[in-house]
């Protein structure tokens, strides 16, 4: 099963007033991590309120989440191109929640960071290290994870979880080659067969009912 590549979002009208891409990209090149964090950190809590002052006007939710996503989407890939030497030997990719492109309030920025080979070079490691820190800093919660195609596979056929959440990614930049290995590599019936996919996301769905349950 081949599964489609997914980029960058579309910009929806429902994130209308809420960023300006071309002004976070000013003076960029010419500020240090801490001054760039802050600046990340003042948009998002500016586009935060912004969408919630639509939510309250009862906005479509759904929209708003996507409005999110996007929002994310512009900060995080800021980040990324300031911090991160352009190559085909990395790409950065949105998973889970965000990789479908929906992003409530709160909810964790899921990330891979797919590697051509592992180790990294120092270089490479240490700008990966700057990219997360300044996430911290600006704000996000971040879920990220650093891997080669090869450790994506071996994860995803260990955790249906993985699994899923490979499957629903989107690459924000990078190597369409490699993300579409990994997509390839990772798909459902190259690492379980349909009848243990289909049980293993039944038991998953199990466990979700059981914690709302007892967290109700």
């Amino acid at each position: 099963m081949k599964i489609r590549l997914r980029g960058r979002l579309s910009k929806p009208a429902a994130v209308e007033g809420c960023l300006d891409p071309e002004a976070l990209k000013s003076d960029t090149g010419t500020q240090s991590p801490i001054q760039l964090a802050r600046k990340l950190k003042r948009a998002l809590a500016g586009a935060d309120a912004c969408l919630s002052k639509k939510f309250r006007a009862n906005e479509d939710v759904n929209q708003l989440v996507k409005a999110r996503a996007w929002v994310v989407d512009q900060l995080v890939l800021c980040a990324w191109e300031n911090l991160i030497p352009a190559g085909d030997n990395i790409s950065l990719v949105a998973i889970g929640g965000f990789g479908r492109g929906e992003l409530h309030p709160h909810s964790d920025v899921d990330l891979l960071i797919l590697l051509a080979e592992s180790p990294p070079s120092d270089g490479l490691r240490g700008a990966i290290e700057a990219f997360v820190t300044l996430l911290w800093d600006a704000g996000f919660y971040l879920g990220h994870s650093v891997r080669t195609v090869e450790a994506c596979v071996s994860e995803a056929d260990k955790d249906i979880a993985t699994a899923t959440s490979l499957m629903e990614s989107r690459l924000l930049s990078g190597s369409t080659e490699m993300m579409q290995e990994m997509l390839d590599a990772t798909a459902a019936d190259q690492v379980w067969s349909a009848a243990e996919f289909f049980d293993a996301k039944f038991e998953e769905q199990l466990r979700r009912h059981e914690q709302y349950h007892d967290t109700g």
